[in-house]
């Protein structure tokens, strides 16, 4: 869990300078960013298949007032 908790945070930190950068250049409010992830391991009948486990992923958009 450790690990995992790790990663989370590694990818939290690299999303933000991502934002950091945008912000700078001025370009956060012409910006949209999308952000998708995979399932990470093989899960039984997940990642492989389209089953309900394996068309389940996560995404995250963020998007000026404008877009």
């Amino acid at each position: 869990m450790a690990h995992y908790q790790g990663a989370v945070r590694k990818l939290d930190q690299a999303v933000g300078v991502i934002r950091d950068a945008l912000r700078r250049s001025g370009q956060e409010q012409n910006t949209l960013v999308v952000f998708t992830t995979d399932h990470g391991i093989e899960m039984p009948r997940a990642k492989w298949h389209l089953y309900d486990p394996g068309s389940r992923q996560r995404s995250s958009c963020d998007h000026p007032p404008t877009a």
